[in-house]
């Protein structure tokens, strides 16, 4: 971990399928979000680091990457949610 003890993207891979197995197999960028955070029991100070100058943080920032990694390698049908 850096970055104020933020996940690297890629460790949030799995989490963001979970998070979606949760929210029924899609969800708003906000609901993966929050889904995420909540499942993976994230401090307040890991959610409130700042991304750069803000204003996303560096957790969302993170999230939507393996989020958008995720897309990208589950475009197959077999890896779908």
């Amino acid at each position: 971990m850096s970055n104020g003890g933020v996940p690297q993207y890629h460790k949030l891979l799995w989490p963001v399928i979970e998070a979606l197995r949760s929210l029924g197999g899609s969800g708003s960028i906000a609901e993966i979000e929050s889904e995420v955070s909540r499942q993976q029991n994230f401090t307040e100070e890991q959610q409130s680091v700042l991304h750069g100058d803000g204003p996303k943080t560096e957790m969302n920032y993170r999230i939507d990457w393996a989020r958008t990694h995720r897309q990208h390698y589950c475009s197959d049908q077999s890896l779908t949610v």
